[in-house]
């Protein structure tokens, strides 16, 4: 048995993949309907408590959330992030989600969240947590679209192995900036082209519009959309997807090096054209009047999918989310890590239920030692938490 998958609360599946052990934690799939022979980590009672308890806290006290950031170690926030993420595509809460976190700006991410081989491989410690959320969000919700933009121009790439679109004179011919510098601006247009026609602006999902919609509601600054939205967008959903094809099935082989650098390039140009920092312009006129002429196209794009208002709740989603047994136990643990403020925290009548909830869970201590399993399964779950 190589996972285990199961329904539990709303649309959520957990989902257990044991590491290198082959613990065997369900029993017969005839004896797996009777919750007394469950021997998961949480059972389906308990996983649809601890969903109960989460969609309290977002629709009641959701500045909680809050102390579950101010809880964990900071080199943990990108994991809860991701947690919290999973959890409200359970209840259909993650617009809720959004809002709160953007209300937030004085709760930041202590994560490094791109690595010096990525597009933006600057340090993003100090920026919101809503932004770390976002990027988590975007990416469960819109691989099915990102295979449609990004993969028949990705392929291209890797096909043209002789194209270079250097354009930096420490690491290209100087003879060769020019053409280089007309290809990169050929395959960008590309891009954004695909990105803003009819076709791709009606297959975008619902749900990122969505979160357009939503940045462009509590946005500070009205008047800088572009910034705002599309460089979310950019940011963390083209972005993010560009830096890794393979782990987005967008290709089926490792690109060279030369196309690595030349999908960064790209990457950056586009980041330049939403008023990221982008790829340096030095006195290359070419790329500056190509970042001017294209900000005005992403700018009527920005406007175009930004206008369909959101509900609180969010638009149905056809993707399967995935709560696995660590996500479950991240919660869990930050709960009892805070139970002792609980009385302090939740006061009002309506509180009461939430205290109730609290009190149904199993004990955290006899979870923690893992009691309830054999050794030989205590130990493999043991190594599997450990290497998460």
């Amino acid at each position: 048995m190589d996972s285990i998958e199961m329904r539990a609360a709303s649309n959520t599946v957990l989902v257990f993949k044991p590491a290198k052990e082959r613990i065997a934690l369900l029993p017969s799939q005839q004896e797996s309907q009777n919750e007394t022979f469950l021997n998961l980590m949480y059972t389906i009672k308990e996983s649809k408590i601890l969903d109960d308890i989460f969609k309290f806290i977002v629709f009641n006290q959701i500045d909680f959330l809050e102390r579950l950031y101010r809880q964990e170690e900071p080199s943990n926030h990108a994991s809860l992030s991701s947690t919290l993420v999973s959890m409200s595509l359970s209840s259909g809460t993650y617009l809720k989600l959004l809002k709160f976190f953007v209300s937030q700006p004085s709760l930041l991410s202590v994560q490094k969240e791109f690595s010096e081989n990525e597009v933006s491989g600057d340090d993003t410690t100090g920026a919101p947590i809503y932004t770390q959320i976002t990027r988590v969000y975007l990416s469960k919700i819109g691989r099915r679209f990102l295979k449609d933009l990004l993969s028949p121009i990705l392929r291209q790439l890797c096909e043209d192995k002789k194209v270079s679109l250097e354009i930096d004179p420490n690491k290209a011919d100087p003879s060769s900036i020019a053409k280089n510098t007309t290809a990169l601006l050929e395959k960008t247009a590309l891009l954004i082209d695909s990105l803003t026609s009819k076709e791709m602006v009606e297959k975008l999902p619902q749900p990122v519009k969505e979160v357009a919609y939503t940045i462009g509601e509590i946005s500070s600054n009205k008047g800088r959309q572009l910034e705002s939205i599309g460089g979310l967008l950019v940011h963390y959903f083209l972005i993010p997807a560009l830096n890794d094809p393979i782990g987005y099935n967008l290709l089926n082989q490792i690109p060279t090096s030369r196309t690595q650098r030349n999908i960064h390039l790209i990457g950056l140009l586009l980041e330049s054209c939403v008023g990221g920092q982008g790829i340096p312009l030095g006195n290359n006129a070419l790329i500056g009047e190509f970042i001017s002429k294209r900000r005005a196209d992403l700018e009527v794009y920005v406007r175009a999918i930004s206008t369909g208002k959101a509900s609180v709740i969010g638009h149905g989603d056809s993707f399967t989310n995935e709560i696995s047994m660590v996500q479950l136990h991240t919660f869990h643990r930050l709960l009892y890590l805070l139970k002792p403020e609980f009385p302090k925290i939740f006061q009002d009548e309506k509180s009461q239920e939430f205290l109730k909830l609290v009190e149904k869970l199993p004990d955290y201590q006899t979870k923690m030692s893992f009691s309830f399993l054999t050794p030989a399964e205590q130990k493999g779950l043991k190594n599997y938490l450990k290497e998460k």
